[in-house]
């Protein structure tokens, strides 16, 4: 347990600088998504370092919108600082020491620099390594850490992406058949490209009734059915490509399992030091393989249970093990570094745990579905509401954070209305809840849905907020 600051060591900073730099993490991505993005995200600030003098928000002009600079207003009021927007320019001539916290420490952060700048996160070498899915998922197979264990995959390229699948269904299909599961284990593959994220960029596919169903983007309103493999692998490759921002992008093709549960764990390192803020539940919509959201994680059934409690505690220094790893392939001195890390598991269910049982694997095995080395959902909400409850940034009380209850929903359905009235509403409505512990904070609003972040009783929260807005 640690009490100590998790952005600071002890030194004073006169400026604090939060950057939500989330179309970066979709640098692999067509210009037009990962702009659109920044659009919709760019107000998200959880991650603001606390400072004596000045709170800014580093925004680029295109970003500071009307709906933008409301919502630091909104923000200022909640965690009882001023917050500006500021361009990097003009984060370059602050006088005095700043700290920049981005919600991932790509080369974009670079632009806001000088002696008296200081750049929060884990190091960009060790970033592109684990962000990289083509490149994270050779290191571990190479690495072979206990407990970091992809599923069965296969790294390609657009040129060849429909050859080589088709090989792999085969390859998937021969297995099945050889334990007798061809006809109840339905066969399916998600592609990933090299740099993807939060689902933008996938495809899965699956065979479902005679039908190939395709999902773009894990969003099941965009399902397209075809009738052959060819074709949908086809229309898989043509969705990879214009995602993408060159037309022979590195992929992964894995096979596609059935799913029990997905929990993922935030680590913060300080100087080298691994803070678990635990296991956190994903949310997705129903048919879905994209995150809509986070909560505290309550297992889904006994086996997710035993799985919890029998592997919690060993993810953490398995993943540090790995992080270890890159480190020092990358020549990276983790002893002097503050950041955040986040891994995604997947908690096989009965048809795969079937599978492994009959192939003489271990059915209780965790997968590791990705690396996030970043701010996430849950992470970027546990930090709001540390700010809003005035409490201190350290492990401890983002810890207690999540065990109290948190849930992050990123695009909550609401009835049209006045959009400032949303805030007033909100603001009401959270003096409430704070009487019984509990409470609400907008995260992206101005928009058909709202980002929403509920925290103590947050089932009791969620339908308070639903009820009034």
């Amino acid at each position: 347990m640690s009490q100590e600051n998790i952005f600071s060591n002890g030194s004073s900073l006169d400026y604090g600088i939060g950057y939500h730099n989330v179309g970066t993490v979709l640098r692999g991505s067509n210009p037009v998504v990962s702009n659109a993005v920044n659009a919709r995200y760019g107000a998200r600030l959880g991650h603001l370092p606390p400072a004596k003098t000045g709170h800014f928000a580093l925004m680029s002009p295109e970003v500071q919108t009307q709906t933008n600079l409301f919502h630091l207003q909104y923000l200022s009021l909640m965690y009882g600082v001023d917050i500006k927007a500021i361009t990097p320019e003009d984060a370059n001539r602050l006088p005095g020491s700043r700290l920049l916290v981005p919600y991932i420490n790509t080369a974009d952060v670079k632009i806001v620099n000088g002696p008296e700048t200081t750049t929060w996160g884990l190091p960009a070498e060790i970033v592109d390594r684990l962000k990289n899915k083509v490149l994270s998922h050779k290191d571990m197979q190479n690495y072979a850490i206990e407990g970091i264990c992809p599923v069965d995959f296969k790294i390609t390229d657009t040129n060849e992406l429909i050859a080589d699948s088709s090989r792999f269904l085969t390859e998937i299909r021969t297995n099945y058949q050889k334990v007798d599961m061809e006809s109840n284990y339905p066969v399916g593959l998600m592609i990933r490209p090299d740099e993807c994220d939060g689902g933008y960029g996938n495809a899965t596919l699956q065979e479902i009734k005679g039908k190939i169903v395709f999902t773009p983007n894990g969003d099941i309103e965009g399902t397209i059915e075809f009738d052959d493999w060819e074709s949908a692998l086809k229309e898989a490759r043509q969705h990879v490509i214009a995602s993408s921002k060159s037309a022979d992008t590195q992929v992964v093709i894995s096979r596609l399992i059935d799913v029990e549960d997905s929990p993922g764990m935030t680590i913060i390192i300080l100087d080298g030091k691994p803070f678990s803020l635990g296991w956190n539940g994903q949310i997705f919509n129903n048919g879905s393989r994209a995150c809509v959201g986070t909560s505290t994680f309550n297992p889904s059934s006994a086996h997710s249970y035993k799985i919890k409690s029998d592997y919690e505690e060993e993810s953490v220094k398995a993943l540090t093990d790995y992080i270890n790893e890159v480190a020092k392939d990358t020549n990276s001195d983790l002893s002097k570094v503050r950041g955040v890390v986040n891994v995604d598991f997947i908690i096989p269910g009965p048809k795969e745990r079937e599978y492994l049982l009959k192939t003489g694997q271990d059915p209780d095995t965790l997968y590791v579905a990705e690396f996030n080395p970043r701010w996430t959902n849950g992470s970027d909400a546990a930090a709001a509401v540390v700010w809003s409850t005035t409490r201190r940034h350290t492990p401890d009380e983002y810890i207690r954070v999540v065990n109290e209850g948190l849930l992050a929903v990123d695009k909550e359905g609401v009835s049209p209305g006045d959009p400032e009235q949303r805030y007033q509403t909100t603001i009401d409505l959270n003096r409430r809840l704070r009487e019984d512990g509990s409470g609400v904070i907008l995260r992206m609003p101005g928009y058909d849905t709202l980002g929403v972040i509920y925290w103590g009783d947050t089932a009791y929260a969620r339908a308070e907020f639903l009820k009034v807005i």
